[in-house]
C-alpha cells in the first residue's frame, strides 16, 4: 500500500462544520445521463467542436512504471502517481465560438489515446462577469462546473480528473461581453492509471488491490460523519494522496489539512523545496466527498473541489505535513464537510479506523483491532521544533 496510515490518529470524532467558498462541483453519472442534468451543454453540436490530439509518449510511461517498481521494492513511501504530463500551448484560437440568442459559447475537445482520465492546468484564465466554464466528456459520464471567476487563483486553475480519453472544455458567456473570456491550456495530464470506481478494466501496471482489501465507506453509515472530513488531494496535477480536515484546540475553524510528507515533498527526507511550496499554493486540488453514493454502487458520485492552500509544517521522519486551506467562508454552515478531532492525552487506543483514498480510488474504510504504538517525535514547524506526543 502506497498511502501511509497517518490519518488513523485523527479519525476519532468530529466537531464542527464548514461551508466551502467558491467550490466547484463535479459529478460522475451513469453513462449518458449527464446531459439530462446539464441540457445547456448540448446547445453546441458536439460533432462540430475542434479536436486537439495530445497523446503522450507511451515509452516514457513505460519508464515511469519501471521507476515506480524500483521505489516499491525499496519501500519508499510516495503519493500515487496516476498521470503523465503533456505540456501544451492550446489557446482560444484552437477552439470555436458560436453565438446564440443570449450567449457566446466557446468549445474545444482534447483527446489523448487510451487515457483513463484527463485533467488540465489552465493559465492566463480570465472569465468575464457572468461567464461559466464546464468540463465534460461527450459520452455524458461526467461534468465539472460551473467554474466562474471566483474559482481562479492568480489566473491559474488546475482541474479535477475527468473520466475518459476525450474531454470538452466549454465557456458559456453572456452575449454582451463580446467573447472577452480567455484561457490557455498549458498542461494536459494523461491518466494511465484507472482511478474511477465504475471502470474496472486493469491498465498496465495498475494495482487494484486497494479495491479488494478496503471496504466501501458507504457501507458503514455509522462512519458517515467522520468521512466528511476526509479529502482526496490532487498533487501538482499528476499524483493523488489523502488527508483529513483537522480541528484545533481553539475550535476557530482554521482549515488545517493533516496529510503526509510524501504528499508534499520528494520521497527523500529533505526540506520541502520552494517550487513545491509554490505548487501547493497554486496547483493543489482538494476534493471532499469523493465516495460512492450508496453501498456497493460507484455509478453516481458528486464531490466538491477547493483550491488555494499554504504549507504550514512538514517533517519527513514521521511522514507528516500540515496544510491550511485558504479562501474558505466559515461564516456559513452546512452538513457537507466536518472537522475531525484528535487526542494527545497519552491514552493508547485499543483499536483504530482509517478512512482514506488508497491508490486514488473512491473513499475506503479499514479497521484494526491492534493496540496502537506510542512514540515521541519532534515535528518541524518552520524553524521551531516543539515535541508532539501522539
Amino acid at each position: 500500500m502506497k498511502i501511509k496510515q497517518i490519518i488513523l490518529l485523527v479519525l476519532i470524532f468530529s466537531i464542527s462544520l464548514i461551508n466551502i467558498h467558491a467550490q466547484i462541483k463535479s459529478t460522475i453519472f451513469t453513462k449518458g445521463t449527464a446531459f439530462k442534468t446539464y441540457p445547456e451543454l448540448q446547445r453546441v453540436n458536439l460533432i462540430n467542436i475542434p479536436v486537439v490530439n495530445v497523446s503522450p509518449d507511451f515509452k516514457a510511461i513505460d519508464s515511469i512504471f519501471q521507476e515506480e517498481e524500483k521505489l516499491d521494492e525499496m519501500g519508499v513511501g510516495r503519493a500515487y502517481r496516476f498521470g503523465y504530463p503533456i505540456l501544451t500551448d492550446i489557446t482560444m484560437k484552437d477552439g470555436i465560438w458560436i453565438t446564440t440568442e443570449k450567449h457566446n459559447i466557446w468549445s474545444i475537445c482534447i483527446y489523448s489515446k487510451d487515457a483513463y482520465s484527463l485533467n488540465f492546468r489552465l493559465s492566463d484564465v480570465k472569465l468575464s462577469q457572468g461567464a461559466e466554464m464546464y468540463l465534460f466528456n461527450p459520452e455524458g459520464y461526467m461534468v465539472s462546473g460551473p467554474i466562474t471567476s471566483r474559482n481562479i487563483i492568480e489566473n491559474n486553475l488546475s482541474t479535477t480528473l475527468l473520466v475518459g480519453s476525450s474531454i470538452i472544455l466549454q465557456i458559456i458567456e453572456p452575449i454582451e461581453y463580446n467573447r472577452s473570456s480567455q484561457l490557455k491550456i498549458s498542461k494536459v495530464v494523461h491518466g494511465y492509471q484507472n482511478t474511477f470506481p465504475f471502470v474496472r478494466t486493469k491498465s498496465k501496471g495498475e494495482n487494484l488491490q486497494a479495491s479488494n482489501c478496503y471496504n466501501d465507506v458507504a457501507c458503514y453509515p455509522e462512519w458517515e460523519r467522520e468521512s466528511k472530513g476526509v479529502v482526496r488531494t490532487l498533487m501538482n496535477d499528476e499524483a493523488l494522496c489523502s488527508g483529513s480536515l483537522l480541528n484545533n484546540t481553539r475550535e476557530d475553524m482554521t482549515n488545517y489539512i493533516l496529510s503526509a510528507f510524501h504528499c508534499v515533498g520528494f520521497p527523500e527526507c529533505l526540506e520541502v523545496r520552494d517550487n513545491e511550496k509554490e505548487d501547493i499554493e497554486k496547483y493543489y486540488v482538494y476534493e471532499f466527498g469523493f465516495k460512492s453514493s450508496s453501498c456497493g454502487s460507484g455509478d453516481y458520485i458528486t464531490y466538491h473541489t477547493h483550491y488555494g492552500s499554504e504549507l504550514k509544517a512538514a517533517y519527513c521522519t514521521t511522514d507528516v505535513a500540515l496544510i491550511e486551506l485558504l479562501n474558505i467562508d466559515t461564516c456559513k454552515f452546512d452538513d457537507d464537510i466536518v472537522f475531525l478531532g484528535w487526542d494527545r492525552s497519552g491514552s493508547i487506543p485499543s483499536s483504530a479506523t482509517c478512512i482514506h483514498h488508497p491508490e486514488g480510488l473512491e473513499m475506503k474504510i479499514s479497521f484494526s483491532n491492534n493496540v496502537l504504538l506510542k512514540g515521541l517525535y519532534k515535528w518541524k514547524l518552520g524553524i521551531v521544533s516543539p515535541a508532539f506526543n501522539f
